[in-house]
């Protein structure tokens, strides 16, 4: 390289050139704007002694009898000088008076954790020596052979019992490293000494420290030199200790009752290594296992599985990112992430009932017509101003959606349509035949009891002491002023309450009562096509709103016609089914245009994805009380730069947050977050618990407002 006057230890000069000297036909030439340097004759002898990783530097350095000596530009080749391939080092362990012995050292050692190492293994050394016939050469920092120090969880009799081996030493996941860094003492110019034949150095172990532990009682301490020689089994030592945690405070018993998550986030975190401590009487340790979100497993790991390495230095790539992003303030301090409205099946049914309100316009009709579309309209607008507000976190129209979901998912074979899951909790009316109540009173019934107490239980198989459904159902009756909001206006509280009272008054529109057999089946034809495994298309939506569309045209012409055709219906009056299909006609021909069938298509397939996928589980198991927070969006922001850099057509995470599985670690309990299709918030299911006293914490949810 071209010397400096103070060059870094470890650097030799190999060739020096001083251009103020030099002839311009020797060994720099001056082509344009370009300075061109000839070494190709020059004899550049590397060193013998040493091997491992180097680097070839070239450095050009301006300097003058004015101006102080600057860098202006350095080039470097990285190349490796390949060290001997007959090497045999043995590692030796020594305690007075006994004989130095490497593998199994017979007698047993107690270490107390809080006491520096140095100060409990006094007169213990530890060796590695040169037991062939040539020198073991020097070695660059960057190749220096590794010794590792740790301890793992064996009992001692197993020292006996069973063939102690150089590959039944690697570390493990759950194994407590003891040093930070390099064992062998390095020379000034960070590369290892050599080793002459025979001859052995002393490992530096005032590097091993102890001051807490996952591992108590019975254990090996293990010494483990990482290097390829030719006889790999004199490579380490093993002593049996006794790892005294009696004197641990309060406080870091505490902290040994923890775990930790590690998502596979290049994998949208669809597994996480999972970190636990267990213990077993006296006997604390680390285990490791790989959860699956699909399959909802756990398999236990022993550390050296090929894909425990790439999760966590995925995970180190992130979080470095994260650290960036985060120091150039792109980060934001109050994140709150969800799906857009649009896109969620709240979304599409929100947009289908404002295209409704929009298309269906009133003409021509009598008195008792207009009420029923009145209602029906009230019942929509009221649906889809909840629907908006259930996209807030923290609020009363979201938990009371996820309450009313929850009853639906769990009831829905029952629920408005059977008494069956009330009756245990009301008193029968022996009265009244359930078969011959209409779903109006039926209805009516079940919001009654609602508004009562709670008949299903949480997750947990629990009663469920959410209030939310019942808190709200009373404010809108009693208080609808208190339920206003930034995304509940007066006006939607009014229209809900409106909607209540018609409930409970069993005064909903019956424009859907006792239908015409022709238009049920035309209705019963399209929603087989709906529960289909197979994705609807906007031809069958056209067709079966079509085929509906008929049906009543046929009805109300066959009407007009005889009345004797009807005597079999359960109709109360040839004047009410009139109404009824003329409003039923009305609104399926305002929404049978192209707009409202894109949308319908839409809504349908969300309802059908979510089903056949069960998605529902989310809302049902998970808890929505709390957004994402400012740690996990910034890392998952980092996630998205990273993912762009190595693929420039890789998609926006943001637009596809419900494909992602998030984790987190609150008060020592493992969740995983999922962002719910349906109403596009997040919501976070409890996977493990790092101790006895997190389960107890978490065994109901707290009471929501």
């Amino acid at each position: 390289m071209l010397s400096t006057d103070k060059a870094a230890p470890g650097l030799i000069t190999l060739f020096d050139s001083n251009s103020s000297h030099a002839r311009a036909d020797q060994l720099i030439a001056i082509n344009g704007k370009q300075m061109v340097f000839d070494i190709r004759n020059i004899h550049l002898a590397l060193p013998t002694e040493s091997c491992g990783q180097m680097f070839l530097i070239v450095a050009l350095w301006n300097s003058s009898d004015d101006v102080e000596k600057t860098l202006m530009s350095t080039t470097a080749w990285p190349f490796q000088v390949t060290c001997e391939t007959n090497a045999d080092l043995a590692l030796y362990v020594e305690l007075e008076p006994f004989p130095p012995a490497h593998g199994i050292f017979v007698h047993n050692m107690t270490i107390v954790i809080g006491i520096p190492m140095s100060q409990q293994l006094m007169g213990l050394k530890f060796f590695l020596q040169n037991v062939n016939s040539s020198s073991f050469l020097r070695r660059t920092s960057v190749s220096v052979p590794k010794v590792m120090a740790y301890l793992t969880q064996k009992a001692h009799s197993l020292l006996a019992k069973s063939l102690v081996r150089y590959d039944t030493l690697e570390y493990h996941l759950g194994d407590e490293i003891l040093h930070g860094d390099q064992l062998i003492d390095l020379l000034l110019d960070q590369s290892s000494p050599e080793i002459k034949q025979g001859q052995k150095i002393q490992l530096n172990t005032s590097q091993l420290q102890l001051f807490t532990t996952s591992i108590c009682g019975e254990a090996w301490m293990v010494f483990r030199l990482d290097l390829e020689d030719v006889n790999v089994e004199n490579n380490f030592a093993v002593i049996p200790v006794i790892i005294d945690c009696s004197v641990l405070s309060e406080s870091l018993n505490t902290n040994m009752e923890t775990c930790g998550v590690v998502p596979n986030e290049f994998s949208m975190g669809r597994s996480a290594l999972m970190l636990t401590s267990m213990q077993f009487g006296s006997a604390m340790s680390l285990n490791a296992f790989l959860y699956k979100t699909e399959e909802k497993t756990y398999l236990p790991l022993r550390g050296n599985e090929n894909f425990v390495p790439e999760i966590l230095d995925a995970f180190r790539m992130i979080q470095l990112e994260r650290n960036r992003l985060s120091k150039l303030n792109q980060c934001p301090f109050h994140p709150e992430l969800r799906l857009n409205f649009n896109t969620t099946l709240f979304g599409h049914l929100y947009h289908l009932i404002l295209l409704l309100n929009e298309s269906w316009i009133p003409s021509n009709q009598t008195e008792e017509q207009r009420a029923q579309q009145e209602k029906i309209l009230l019942i929509s607008q009221a649906l889809g101003g909840l629907l908006f507000a259930s996209t807030s976190y923290n609020s009363v129209p979201a938990y009371f959606m996820d309450s009313v979901l929850n009853g639906l998912f769990s009831y829905w074979p029952f629920f408005p349509f059977d008494l069956s899951s009330i009756q245990s909790a009301s008193p029968p009316a022996q009265d009244i035949n359930p078969s011959l109540q209409s779903w109006h009173e039926r209805f009516a019934k079940v919001v009654t009891h609602f508004m009562r107490t709670t008949v299903y239980a949480d997750y947990e198989g629990k009663p469920n002491p959410d209030t939310g459904l019942q808190n709200f159902l009373n404010q809108l009756l009693w208080s609808p002023d208190a339920l206003q909001s930034a995304t509940l206006s007066k006006n939607s509280v009014d229209k809900l309450r409106q909607f209540l009272l018609l409930v409970l008054q069993k005064n909903l529109p019956r424009t859907f009562d006792d239908l015409p057999s022709a238009i049920s089946n035309a209705l019963t034809s399209f929603s087989e096509e709906v529960r289909s495994l197979i994705p609807v298309e906007e031809a069958q939506v056209w067709i079966g709103i079509n085929t509906v569309y008929h049906a009543v045209q046929q009805s109300i012409k066959l009407l007009s016609l005889t009345h004797d055709e009807w005597k079999s219906d359960v109709a109360p009056n040839q004047g009410d089914i009139s109404d009824k299909l003329a409003v039923l006609g009305s609104m399926i021909s305002a929404v049978n245009t192209s707009v409202v069938v894109t949308r319908l298509t839409l809504l349908i397939r969300k309802i059908q994805e979510s089903v056949s996928l069960n998605k529902q589980w989310i809302l049902m198991e998970g808890m929505s009380d709390t957004a994402l927070d400012a740690e996990l969006y910034c890392r998952t922001l980092a996630l998205n730069r990273i993912r762009f850099r190595e693929n420039p057509e890789a998609g926006n995470l943001f637009n596809e947050l419900d494909r992602i599985t998030f984790w987190k670690r609150d008060s020592g309990v493992i969740y995983r977050g999922d962002i719910s299709g349906i109403t596009g918030r997040l919501y976070w299911n409890r996977i493990a618990v790092c101790h006895c006293n997190s389960f107890s914490k978490y065994q109901t949810r707290e009471a929501m407002p």
